[in-house]
């Protein structure tokens, strides 16, 4: 009889199983083997030694996901995100990534910022975050 049992993190034994069967998946969809290793980094921005923005982002399969982009309330409109954005498409470029995304709130400040820096809205994530509406936007390398 089959059963399920819930776990905080996966056991080895079901890592390995992970591990074979996305092998075999992975040559039907893709007619070859792909590494799904994710890097997961940021970049913090100092001024003065304080710290006045921090971007992470993940970086997976010739892709990069901004996981978030926050800069100090009281730095807002000073250039300090855009510098971020930069620096991390540098990092997307070194490491030959084709494309990057992220979501931010339909209605927030974010969306003007990421279509002047280049990124175009490519989904919608309807009644998401808090029943929210999101805007995924991508920017193609």
């Amino acid at each position: 009889m089959t059963s399920i049992n819930s776990f905080d993190t996966l056991p080895q034994d079901a890592i390995d199983f992970v591990k074979k069967e996305w092998k075999i998946a992975d040559t039907i969809h893709f007619g070859k083997e792909i590494q799904w290793k994710k890097e997961k980094k940021a970049l913090v921005a100092k001024d003065d030694n304080e710290i006045v923005g921090v971007l992470e982002f993940t970086m997976q399969a010739g892709v990069m996901y901004i996981d978030e982009l926050i800069v100090a309330n009281t730095h807002q409109g000073k250039g300090i995100g855009t510098m971020l954005m930069q620096h991390v498409e540098e990092i997307a470029k070194e490491n030959h990534l084709h494309k990057i995304y992220l979501d931010t709130g339909e209605n927030w400040p974010a969306v003007k910022f990421y279509e002047n820096l280049g990124y175009q809205q490519t989904g919608v994530l309807s009644k998401h975050y808090v029943g929210l509406d999101y805007i995924i936007f991508s920017k193609f390398l």
